[in-house]
């Protein structure tokens, strides 16, 4: 399911995941989007609940799984 999710966040401005894909699509206030593959079911949860989405983006994410930047 690819719902698209919007959290108050100051870098994060909307975000999904694809289940089937473990893709998770980052839309950033900056205008890019970002896929980042083969990302667990258990760390989009994990991101999905963090107190913030840039720091956990930072150390759990990026550098961690594979990513192409899309816009």
């Amino acid at each position: 399911m690819k719902e698209v999710i919007e959290k108050d966040s100051s870098v994060v401005m909307t975000f999904n995941y694809d289940q089937e894909e473990e893709t998770l699509t980052i839309r950033f206030k900056s205008g890019a989007v970002y896929e980042y593959y083969d990302v667990p079911e258990g760390t989009y949860y994990a991101f999905v609940q963090a107190d913030s989405l840039g720091e956990f983006l930072n150390s759990e994410i990026k550098g961690v799984y594979p990513y192409c930047r899309i816009k």
